[in-house]
């Protein structure tokens, strides 16, 4: 139980959705608007089966959404840890969360390499399996692939009929193979979706143990030199209510 504390901590509240992103939420509904809208549009096209329809949509959904994307989020996001955290780039991200790990597990009693080795220890009891499976089962990949193609087969039997110049049938023919690996991945992050919750359990164990194994080798490097790995973000803590939250959270043990 107090380990699951630990990971909640570590990956709802230290996560970039709760540091950056959760302060961005009109921008995410923007975007996430837009999108379904170029979706909708692409879908339509696919249906309709115009040639200039296809391509306008295909430009919007290929090159449109990510500079979208772009402008309504990376920009923004850039912008607040910029002025909120005094961060260059989302780099420092990883080292702001480390930190904040390290100080949060040094005011719950871990404090050094040994103390540290014994919460690895506790960790380790958590996991039923060492291998973090991150792939789609080769044979549900089949099962997809073979559902996308059936559905390029039939789409572009209809939309192929119509059709009197081989240009016309080539832009057509490419087009629709576009829209079909996008569905194809499509199913498969929604797979991904319906099943991540017993594959995210062993990966976020797995990752909260190599978060601590490079905490241990910064406090190790920091006994043996003058460097002080923390400095820069300790400062940066310190001088922001909402991390200082963070660290004083509640206790896990």
């Amino acid at each position: 139980m107090e380990i699951e504390k630990l990971k909640v901590f570590y990956f709802k509240k230290l996560s970039e959705w709760q540091l950056i992103h959760s302060f961005l939420k009109r921008y995410w509904v923007i975007f996430i608007s837009i999108a379904l809208l170029m979706i909708a549009f692409f879908i339509v096209a696919l249906i309709t089966t115009q040639l200039a329809l296809l391509i306008v949509s295909t430009i919007l959904l290929f090159l449109g959404l990510p500079f979208v994307y772009y402008l309504l989020i990376i920009r923004r996001a850039r912008k607040y840890i910029r002025i909120h955290y005094r961060l260059n780039n989302f780099d420092d991200i990883a080292k702001l969360k480390r930190y904040i790990l390290a100080a949060y597990l040094r005011k719950n009693g871990f404090a050094t390499k040994d103390d540290l080795d014994r919460l690895l220890v506790l960790l380790d009891t958590t996991l039923t399996n060492k291998h973090v499976f991150r792939q789609t089962p080769l044979m549900l990949t089949f099962i997809f692939g073979l559902i996308c193609a059936s559905i390029f087969t039939v789409l572009i039997e209809n939309a192929l009929f119509p059709l009197y110049t081989p240009l016309e049938k080539i832009i057509t023919a490419v087009l629709l193979l576009i829209g079909t690996i996008l569905l194809y991945f499509l199913i498969r992050a929604i797979w991904r979706l319906v099943t991540r919750g017993a594959v995210l359990k062993l990966q976020s164990t797995y990752h909260l143990k190599q978060e601590i194994i490079a905490i241990q080798t910064l406090l190790l490097v920091g006994e043996n030199t003058t460097y002080h790995p923390f400095l820069e973000m300790k400062s940066k803590v310190e001088k922001n209510d909402f991390l200082t939250e963070l660290v004083n959270a509640k206790t896990f043990f």
